[in-house]
């Protein structure tokens, strides 16, 4: 697929820990953990956006995962959606993204469309019912394509879709709803041709938990 290599075992974790920027204490695995804490977020956003979604159960929900997070070991969080959303009745369509792909990368789940794509670069084709873009604005430089990563990730979302902007603490104001040293979910949905601002999720919890072992 032409994945970008970043590495594996150590060299892999160290470089997932400079571009997260996590603290680990003493725990078996930092992938492992990050993989089950970003995973139990993703769940907890799941169920409030299949509630409030209203999507159509006929055909299946087209799914767009921006910032799949391949390095977590098969980018689980973008199956852990598709399996919420199978337990509520529903068939999803995936395609899942990110700007690099571990050289080993095995996917989750196989009917996934994984593709290697910077999105301040490049746009999709079609529009999807499900967007979410998980912690990638953070680490767009330059203004120009923060506004085209911006711009190609609104003109994704279909009318009436949901969009949801995953971050660790520094989303752009300009979603609707400023995070300051919190991890949380903004939650928009297109009307009418424009992105409106329906809830903020905080998910910070998850990241004070001893369990999840981070800080």
């Amino acid at each position: 697929m032409g994945f970008k290599k970043i590495g594996t075992g150590k060299r892999l974790e160290r470089n997932l820990r400079r571009e997260h920027r996590v603290r680990p204490k003493n725990v078996p695995s930092e992938i492992a953990q990050m993989r089950m804490t970003a995973a139990k977020r993703m769940a907890h956003i799941d169920k409030y956006v299949i509630r409030i979604g209203k999507f159509d159960k006929s055909k299946p929900v087209k799914f767009f995962d921006v910032g799949c997070c391949p390095m977590l070991d098969g980018a689980p969080t973008t199956v852990v959606t598709k399996e919420a959303f199978k337990k509520a009745g529903y068939k999803m369509d995936v395609t899942a993204i990110d700007k690099f792909f571990p050289e080993n990368f095995k996917p989750t789940d196989s009917s996934v469309r994984y593709k290697p794509m910077d999105i301040s670069v490049s746009a999709p084709r079609g529009k999807f019912d499900l967007v979410r873009a998980s912690n990638i604005f953070e680490y767009i430089k330059g203004a120009k394509n923060v506004e085209r990563a911006k711009e190609n990730i609104f003109n994704a979302v279909n009318e009436g879709g949901i969009l949801i902007i995953d971050s660790l603490g520094k989303v752009l104001p300009e979603f609707g709803h400023k995070i300051t040293n919190s991890a949380g979910s903004i939650v928009l949905k297109k009307v009418n041709g424009k992105m409106v601002f329906v809830n903020y999720i905080d998910t910070q919890s998850f990241y004070r938990s001893k369990r999840a072992g981070y800080v």
